[in-house]
């Protein structure tokens, strides 16, 4: 880093700019202990133009200047400059906000003529060092007189010795090599490295996003986690490249911070054009903005259409409320899609991947727990330290995170999910990190049946390799099954043909371009309806009679009453509406209770019970183990090796249950651990 020396009309104008825009504020800081003084740019501009052109310019120089100047304002409010040492004054940092546009760079877009300027850029935190200490003035004491001489440290890898004992600190002014580092006399401050990542929204095609290294220091260190949307100001700076003892002639852009910009918006701050928002404005007033909103839905896949529907309001969402016990209610929808081979459920986890505003896409197969939500890691960023690192839950805060495949991740991976998904929150504890991370996302996976395909009679607990405290986190889901049917195979062989034949294979002309429905749902983002009273009547009563039909099961809960709610706050928000209206909550209800007639039916009975999405087995699956086992238990006292298979089947035959039955309940409840086999045809409750 260069020296910087006092330019005194420099200083001169910072101390007018102070004296009529921030005393009130310098005094505030000082009375508070604060360490940061933070203006505006545009107040600065519009005080003194050359000052805030300098300051983009040579914002090393212009800083530098600013403490100078700022320490004749302190001293003035402090009292004398030694009373203000006596009592530890520490005079504030600038910190300058709201960079002008001309000074806001794409993290791609800064080249070599952007060093040593002050840009703005934005994009999402994906990596953070723990706090670190570093030495700023270090203290040392001359071996031959001494003498403490004190050095300003600018490298940020090694400590910079004196190379004489200095005259003009009161020493021999003689050269050492074998200077003393005295730590209590130096002079510290807090360090934290992170890196900033492009956000998934501006790439394009397989373009990966690219990331930058920033240093935060002092009072900005431990102020943002990985998945936090930022904007930062700072200095880019050139980093040199070292392999193993050699230098090398080419350089890294780093980011000296000035100051960040938190977004606590979830939705991404968009321009339009007068052109866009007259567009969405027309789109939304479109009497079938619901039939083109899901015929752009994958238009490439042939049916699927409820499917496609529950999809689009996911993309558009319910509202996230904070209760006034300080508890908070998601508005993200998850959907769980389970289907046959070759039905098409990662293309439509891609489509969406790619339309979704802020979405990430992974696949189980190659995802831990970590990847999914977040990690401690040992790496080349932290310089052997650990590192706090975001997956793809958190990267996708605010967004929609695509997971295919989620039955082949590791069993104990799987459970990370479950805070994940409800509390929206992870919670790292490790390495003495302690840190919570969002996950404020809506989460669309997919998942293969463990059978091969999926089977309509049995039970959904039974076909999906999924825990059911996982799958009763998903307010829908999606059996989608490859059966044949001649009406429906020669409509989807004539939509494949007109595939190909128009464009060479490639669609023909979208109703909406990508472009446009991406700002249209993060649009809609900022709308938040409320919902009239025919239609939480309405809700209610769908609710309540749900409630009555699963008297004799475990009933519906009111997590799935707030599903309800969501979906139809997300189909308010696709007309940009701020108001629920019936309409609104038929088309919730119409989609669930299609949810609930795929996989929430006991088919035996043909009523709906859900105890076979929140047990993973119907109301009478249930009562029917329970009695196999009171009768086991009740035989197997008798005997020494527990009670015989031919003696369970009598009782069982005796107490209504069918003998073809028998196998299958003992095979489900050693299955579950509940029975054990000591000898062949022998069994005996756990």
């Amino acid at each position: 880093m260069i020296k910087q020396l006092k330019d005194e009309t420099i200083c001169n104008m910072w101390q007018v700019f102070f004296e009529d825009h921030c005393k009130s504020n310098i005094e505030t800081v000082a009375i508070s202990g604060g360490r940061s003084l933070y203006i505006d740019y545009n107040v600065l501009d519009k005080a003194n133009q050359e000052l805030a052109s300098g300051l983009i310019d040579k914002p090393g120089k212009y800083l530098f200047n600013a403490t100078e100047a700022i320490k004749e304002i302190e001293t003035a409010v402090t009292g004398t400059e030694e009373a203000g040492a006596a009592r530890g004054v520490v005079y504030p940092h600038i910190r300058i906000i709201n960079l002008p546009e001309i000074c806001q760079l794409s993290i791609k877009a800064i080249h070599a003529e952007y060093i040593n300027k002050l840009i703005s850029v934005e994009g999402l935190v994906t990596k953070c060092t723990v706090n670190r200490v570093r030495v700023i003035t270090g203290a040392f004491q001359c071996p031959r007189c001494g003498a403490t001489i004190k050095i300003n440290q600018t490298d940020k890898d090694t400590i910079k010795e004196p190379d004489e004992c200095y005259e003009d600190q009161g020493g021999c002014g003689r050269p050492s090599s074998n200077f003393t580092f005295l730590s209590s006399l130096s002079e510290y401050t807090d360090f934290q490295k992170i890196q900033i990542e492009e956000y998934f929204d501006n790439l394009t095609g397989g373009v990966q996003p690219e990331a930058i290294t920033a240093f935060l220091s002092d009072d900005l260190v431990s102020k943002v986690y990985p998945g936090d949307k930022v904007r930062i100001n700072g200095i880019p700076f050139l980093s040199q490249r070292k392999k193993q003892q050699s230098i090398l002639n080419s350089f890294d852009i780093c980011f000296q911070v000035v100051s960040i910009e938190i977004y606590e918006q979830r939705h991404q701050e968009i321009s339009l054009t007068e052109a866009e928002e007259e567009k969405i404005f027309e789109t939304a007033n479109d009497p079938m903005i619901y039939k083109k909103m899901e015929e752009s839905i994958a238009p490439s896949i042939y049916g699927l259409e409820v499917e496609k529907r529950a999809l689009m309001l996911q993309l558009f969402s319910g509202l996230p409320r904070k209760l006034i016990d300080g508890t908070t209610i998601r508005g993200d929808i998850h959907i769980l899609l389970i289907g046959d081979p070759g039905v098409a459920k990662s293309q439509l986890l891609s489509f969406i991947s790619k339309i979704a505003p802020r979405s990430v896409f992974c696949d189980g197969k190659g995802s831990s727990a970590a990847g999914l939500t977040a990690a401690v890691v040992k790496d080349a960023f932290g310089e052997g330290q650990f590192t706090l690192e975001a997956g793809a839950l958190v990267l996708a805060d605010g967004g929609i995170a695509c997971v295919d495949e989620l039955d082949k991740m590791e069993k104990g991976d799987r459970n990370a999910l479950h805070a994940a998904m409800e509390q929206q929150k992870v919670h790292i504890t490790k390495a003495g990190i302690n840190a919570t991370l969002n996950t404020r996302c809506s989460l669309l996976a997919s998942a293969n049946p463990k059978l091969g395909r999926f089977d309509d009679i049995l039970p959904i607990g039974d076909q999906i390799d999924l825990p059911v405290t996982l799958v009763s986190r998903f307010d829908l889901i999606f059996p989608i099954m490859d059966k044949p049917d001649t009406v429906k195979d020669k409509k989807l062989v004539d939509h494949i043909g007109q595939l190909y034949k128009n464009q060479g294979g490639k669609e023909g002309t979208l109703i909406f371009p990508h472009a446009f429905l991406t700002k249209y749902i993060n649009y809609s983002k900022r709308i938040t309806p409320i919902p009239s009273d025919e239609s939480i009547q309405k809700i209610n009563s769908f609710y309540l009679d749900l409630r009555k039909q699963s008297v004799e099961s475990i009933a519906i809960t009111p997590r799935q009453l707030e599903a309800l709610y969501r979906l139809s706050e997300a189909s308010a928000r696709v007309r940009l509406s701020e108001q629920i209206l019936l309409s609104d909550a038929e088309r919730a209800i119409d989609i669930f209770h299609y949810f609930i007639s795929k996989v929430g039916m006991d088919r035996e009975t043909g009523r709906f019970d859900y105890d076979v999405i929140s047990m993973g087995k119907s109301h009478s699956q249930h009562e029917r183990m329970r009695i196999m086992l009171e009768i086991i238990q009740k035989l197997a006292i008798a005997t020494e090796w527990g009670a015989f298979r031919e003696d369970i089947i009598h009782e069982a035959e005796i107490a209504g249950i069918d003998a073809s039955r028998v196998e299958e309940i003992l095979t489900k409840l050693k299955g579950e651990r509940q029975l054990i086999s000591p000898k062949y045809d022998y069994y005996r409750p756990v």
